[in-house]
């Protein structure tokens, strides 16, 4: 697989209210993403992965290094990417104004929306809203997608439909993604690479990841998935 740069040498801070300081969650990193994969990156808190992704999406600046900006990125932040008082298609059409009705149609479909185009998202779950958000994602023609913490306020009941959708949206449309997660079963569960960011090197280091059989529920609860996520926990020393 070719692999793109997304950035080179990259340090990445944040800057602690309280304390009047800038704190640093990353050093000297060198991100590489597999066109057509999946990759998360995992291994701090939520906070600070979502600090990463405003970075590598050029929302925040880093603070060494450098971020390839010759990509198209595509950035769903963790919150605040639905407009309450647009309808679901209003929402998915918004920045997909040169699609043509049948391209946004087949977008809905794919999300498993069909029928709530005219719903609005006052009162719906975060799974539904994160379904919309990723709708109009999927339309636009990203180089990259960045998903900021996707899965972790999605209700364990619809997880594995989302999960599901998320899966072919690499598998069926071919899109290249790059996720974080502060949760290293869903890492190995979703992603073709995982960057493991441990929280006393803050260096960057790569694992692949691979399974004889489809990503689905069954293997979720097999005991080789569990033998597979507790040696990366143990060798990467996140807990």
């Amino acid at each position: 697989m070719n692999k793109i740069l997304l950035a080179k040498n990259l340090a990445v801070t944040w800057h602690d209210k309280l304390l009047q300081n800038d704190i640093r969650i990353i050093d000297k990193m060198n991100l590489k993403v597999a066109n057509g994969s999946i990759t998360a990156i995992a291994g701090l808190n939520e906070l600070s992965l979502s600090q990463i992704l405003k970075v590598l999406s050029g929302v925040e600046k880093p603070y060494e290094g450098e971020v390839n900006k010759s990509l198209k990125i595509g950035f769903l932040p963790s919150q605040n990417f639905i407009f309450p008082w647009l309808n679901v298609l209003q929402n998915i059409k918004l920045g997909n104004e040169n699609k043509t009705a049948d391209e946004i149609h087949k977008a809905i479909e794919f999300i498993g929306l069909k029928g709530y185009e005219d719903h609005f998202p006052k009162s719906k779950s975060y799974g539904f809203l994160f379904r919309v958000g990723f709708a109009r994602m999927l339309l636009h023609d990203f180089d990259l997608l960045l998903l900021d913490s996707p899965f972790s306020k999605i209700q364990t009941k619809s997880k594995f439909e989302i999960y599901d959708l998320f899966l072919k949206s690499q598998t069926e449309l071919k899109k290249t993604i790059l996720f974080s997660t502060s949760t290293i079963k869903e890492a190995v569960f979703l992603a073709d690479y995982i960057c493991i960011i441990p929280s006393d090197t803050k260096i960057l280091h790569e694992e692949i990841i691979s399974f004889d059989s489809k990503r689905d529920k069954s293997l979720y609860f097999s005991q080789m998935f569990i033998e597979k996520t507790n040696k990366l926990k143990l060798s990467s020393k996140i807990f």
